[in-house]
């Protein structure tokens, strides 16, 4: 019993250590920082500012009062394969409704073949380690271009007992948080504003707990033109420092963009495609010490409302 506990224990801080690089831009490895990602390439790909310029499930990563600006119903699909085998798959679906809009999505994040040893150091098997969140959030517009929303978030953590060691246990924790935000629409130019994390909860881990860190994000987006749009983001948590985010969508034609930004510590670049009801989006991200990535997700666009 005690070199199972010490195994997983040993097996959970060599998790904690590793996914922030595995998985880097993920907003400095804080927790639940793996939901940076999980928005779709063109948020990526614009820096993740879209405070101010969010439209349907990215909202919920974002803020929830993008649930509003959505015209559309649309499902969607985000598979990133990350380094040493991680992997991260999300699904979502938004839909307006007459007076308000809503949204859910899944994100699974996955760091599989992770060693486990002993006090000694001696190697007793692999485990892997699972990340999911679930997130649902309505979005209201009381007033004309007033937007404000609010969303909750499940988020579930486990690390399996490796088999090798004969327990059918392991590491599992999960929390319950939620983020309200608003969006105001001026014309050309829209301003926003989120608090993510209000209950700053806690996600048990071996040894103790981790909190959930509160954040807010204020942000402003301009449409210069029908084919041209700019956003900015200041993004502040709680054990990170303060990071301005910004990004460019370039659209010449109806059917394609091309997207730049920076996400506060590196730039971002990526592309989007419209064929049919289909919206294929492309990102590359640069990390410090494993350098680029590439992101692709797939969007689904019903008619009408």
């Amino acid at each position: 019993m005690m070199i199972r506990k010490t195994g997983i224990l040993f097996a959970a801080v060599m998790a904690a250590a590793f996914i922030p690089a595995a998985a880097a831009n993920y907003g400095g490895g804080l927790t639940g920082a793996f939901l940076d990602n999980a928005a779709g390439a063109r948020a990526l790909a614009m820096g993740g500012a879209l405070t101010a310029t969010a439209e349907g499930t990215p909202g919920l990563f974002y803020n929830p009062a993008g649930l509003a600006e959505r015209q559309t119903a649309v499902v969607s699909v985000n598979q990133v394969s990350l380094y040493e085998g991680g992997s991260l798959q999300d699904y979502g679906y938004s839909r307006p409704f007459k007076t308000f809009g809503a949204g859910l999505d899944y994100v699974r994040f996955s760091l599989p073949d992770i060693q486990v040893r002993d006090g000694s150091n001696a190697l007793q098997g692999e485990t892997e380690d699972v990340q999911t969140a679930l997130l649902f959030g309505l979005a209201f517009m009381p007033a004309e271009g007033l937007a404000i929303g609010i969303s909750g978030k499940h988020i579930a953590h486990d690390l399996a007992d490796p088999a090798s060691i004969g327990g059918t246990g392991g590491i599992s924790s999960s929390a319950n948080d939620i983020d309200v935000g608003a969006i105001l629409k001026i014309e050309r130019l829209s301003l926003g504003a989120a608090f993510q994390n209000v209950l700053s909860s806690r996600l048990g881990r071996a040894g103790g707990s981790d909190v959930l860190p509160r954040s807010a994000r204020f942000g402003a987006g301009v449409h210069i033109s029908e084919y041209f749009v700019a956003s900015v983001d200041a993004v502040t948590s709680a054990g990170a420092r303060t990071v301005i985010q910004g990004g460019l969508e370039f659209m010449p034609v109806g059917f394609a963009a091309l997207r730049a930004g920076w996400d506060g510590s590196y730039p971002t670049v990526g592309a989007g495609l419209n064929i049919g009801r289909f919206r294929i989006d492309y990102a590359m991200l640069t990390h410090e010490e494993l350098g680029p990535s590439r992101r692709f997700s797939v969007s689904y666009v019903f008619s009408g409302k």
